[in-house]
């Protein structure tokens, strides 16, 4: 829900920006189901936007015009974690505010969706620039090398099974899959399949 919440309030910012140029605004808000959590975009006199995030009625998020500045992250009510969408570059400001998972902020693989791909050395530069920072909220792999229209994608099966390890963000879910997980899935009465799972995270082990 903030996920999306925060994606909003990237929505109302442009949103508020553009109408600022045909006629004064002076501020757009938007609120999560519950009402629990707000976001306030605000115009200055020459147009220029800031937001606040407030979560019933606590700032959460201190006003700002370049990115995320929690004010209080590490005590935010049910431990709300933050994946910003739309963010400047991770600057190091995660090691302090626990509650900042990750960002995007950069060309994810949806950008393989249409024309103007990503190259096959694009994850690889990522190592060496963005993800310096800290973890990004990057779809991993893909199951289909194929994009929009049938058109392919600059990339094999094996790269995409090997993104799901070299690849690090506290977004994805670590699933801890051991031996002792296999199971028998019945096709037919007296009849079944075996079936292991490789996991990543964990410790290497042989199978």
């Amino acid at each position: 829900m903030t996920k999306a919440l925060l994606g909003g309030a990237l929505a109302l910012l442009a949103t508020s920006s553009a109408y600022a140029q045909i006629a004064p605004v002076v501020q757009a808000t938007g609120t999560s189901p519950d009402k629990p959590i707000q976001v306030a975009i605000t115009l200055d006199d020459d147009g220029r936007p800031t937001y606040a995030v407030t979560r019933r009625g606590t700032a959460v998020v201190a006003p700002s015009r370049l990115g995320v500045m929690f004010t209080d992250a590490p005590k935010i009510e049910h431990k709300v974690g933050i994946d910003s969408h739309e963010p400047i570059k991770d600057t190091g400001l995660r090691r302090t505010y626990p509650n900042w998972l990750a960002r995007e902020g950069g060309r994810g693989m949806e950008y393989n969706a249409w024309p103007g791909k990503n190259p096959p050395e694009h994850e690889a530069n990522m190592f060496f620039t963005q993800w310096l920072g800290g973890p990004m909220d990057f779809a991993p792999r893909v199951l289909s090398l194929e994009g929009s229209e049938g058109s392919p994608l600059q990339s094999t099966e094996a790269k995409q099974l090997a993104l799901n390890v070299v690849i690090y963000s506290i977004v994805i879910e670590r699933r801890q899959v051991r031996r002792g997980d296999t199971r028998t899935v019945a096709l037919a009465p007296g009849r079944g399949q075996a079936i292991r799972f490789v996991a990543a995270g964990g410790k290497a082990r042989r199978l």
